[in-house]
């Protein structure tokens, strides 16, 4: 994994506990229907609807729906996240079934 110098430490944090967490897990991450507002000729703000499912090798599942909500700003490299919070609507959490 190469990370750009210009990546915080609290991102580089985040994706280190993303791989402890979801190590050797199938997962299923989908992002639809993006509600995109320009908010200035170099920001915007956005809201997209989530699904993902999560399979651990133990075989507890998730099933997840919510939203993204974010915010981009337009870079000399073009547009970037520049935050991302997570909302929950829903979560079904599923023990393995028995074998």
């Amino acid at each position: 994994l190469v990370i750009p110098p210009d990546v915080s430490p609290s991102l580089i944090a985040f994706v280190a506990f993303l791989q402890e967490v979801l190590a050797g897990a199938t997962t299923v991450h989908q992002g639809h229907m993006p509600e995109i507002e320009l908010t200035s000729p170099t920001t915007a703000t956005g809201v997209w609807a989530l699904h993902d499912i999560v399979i651990w090798p133990t075989g507890l599942r998730l099933d997840g729906h919510g939203h993204y909500h974010e915010t981009y700003a337009k870079t000399d490299a073009g547009w970037r996240i520049a935050s991302s919070r997570l909302t929950r609507l829903h979560a079904d959490l599923r023990p393995a079934a028995d074998p």
